[in-house]
């Protein structure tokens, strides 16, 4: 084997990556509602970086979807290109396209307002630079959170053809790309003139200026599987250490931005795409510590189990701000609490069992994983 592994076991089910899930997708449905305010105290820190909650979800697909892929390569000596689609196309494609037929249904029944460039765009996974180029929320207001779905699929495009294609050099081609986009992100921000040409706010949707928040965490999951870099992280790499250290680069970040009158966007962006899979690692390969245990909990377990019917279906009850968006009467009364929550919760739990779990054991009976996920997303006659 070119890449000599760390430890063998393969990754399987990790519960704490359920809770992480659960907390990524309720830090964006909160930062997509509403402000609530009692007397002085109100929600406004989430309100305002609850979209953070999608860098969680980047860095863990990144450190997991390469996980799964060079476990793998470890059982199969080599990686089945086919089969990791077969997957990808049966885990992320029915529930969104079921979202998208409702919506479209939703649509031409009036219910709700649905711009079908936007539609169209979200169906292939080009949502994100569609919402780049018409710079506004509000016209794809119920398929606007299919920006980050989008640099997913591009990101699953590149990832299996570099470790496939650059065995013995995938580190290395990672961390060219790495510094490759980061330069040129950096570059863009520091231009307004660019950045406006970009897309202004919304370019932070755009896949080149994105991704490094999945091709990074990506990186680590191969390193991890170095002898010298796992005894390092399965030292140092533990949340005492980790969360003290997040906590000092990001109040450092923004003291920066407020010495300079920088918009701290960028820097805490960066901060995230490159601090969150260290914490999500530390909690993997330590999981007896408290967070680990608090992230495990039976609740938090469930509703990151179906966090991705949960982030699909949300923002058609949670519109926040843009209520001359809202559905017509009645529907328009599932668009206010405690319907909104209730709603979402009901939805995505019949998404989840009718429609995502049937289809993930439909890719694992066509393609078999080499590492198995939760046994009871296995096929039955596994």
């Amino acid at each position: 084997m070119p890449d000599q592994v760390a430890r063998p076991t393969k990754v399987g089910y990790i519960p704490t990556l359920d809770g992480w899930r659960a907390l990524a997708v309720f830090s964006v449905i909160f930062y997509h509602d509403k402000l609530w305010r009692i007397g002085p105290v109100s929600d406004s820190f989430i309100h305002n970086y609850g979209s953070m909650g999608v860098d969680l979800f980047f860095a863990i697909s990144g450190i997991l979807i390469c996980s799964r892929l060079l476990d793998e390569e470890y059982t199969n000596h080599q990686i089945s290109i086919r089969d990791f689609y077969v997957r990808r196309f049966c885990r992320i494609l029915p529930p969104a396209w079921l979202y998208l037929g409702v919506l479209a249904v939703l649509g031409i029944a009036h219910v709700v307002h649905v711009g079908l460039a936007a539609w169209l765009c979200s169906l292939v996974f080009l949502g994100n630079y569609y919402n780049v180029w018409v710079r506004s929320v509000e016209v794809s207001l119920y398929t606007n959170h299919f920006w980050s779905l989008a640099i997913e699929e591009h990101f699953y495009l590149i990832l299996p053809g570099i470790l496939v294609l650059f065995r013995k050099h995938r580190i290395a081609v990672l961390v060219t790309l790495i510094a490759a986009f980061f330069v040129y992100g950096t570059l863009i921000h520091a231009n307004r003139g660019w950045l406006d040409f970009m897309g202004g706010n919304e370019s932070v949707m755009r896949t080149e200026l994105r991704i490094n928040a999945l091709i990074f965490p990506a990186l680590l999951a191969i390193l991890l599987r170095k002898p010298t870099f796992n005894r390092f992280s399965e030292r140092w790499l533990k949340p005492h250490f980790v969360i003290p250290a997040l906590i000092v680069v990001f109040g450092a970040l923004f003291a920066l931005a407020v010495k300079l009158h920088l918009s701290n966007s960028g820097l805490i962006q960066t901060a995230a795409n490159f601090g969150f899979p260290f914490l999500i690692v530390s909690t993997m390969m330590h999981p007896r510590t408290w967070l680990s245990r608090l992230l495990e909990i039976a609740p938090l377990r469930h509703l990151g189990k179906i966090s991705y019917s949960i982030y699909l279906w949300h923002q058609l009850f949670f519109i926040g701000k843009h209520t001359s968006f809202g559905a017509a009467w009645p529907f328009n009364l599932l668009q206010s609490w405690p319907w909104s929550m209730c709603a979402v919760l009901l939805i995505a739990n019949a998404s989840f069992y009718l429609v995502e779990r049937p289809f993930i054991r439909l890719g694992h009976r066509l393609a078999p994983p080499a590492t198995p996920g939760r046994r009871d997303m296995e096929p039955a006659s596994r």
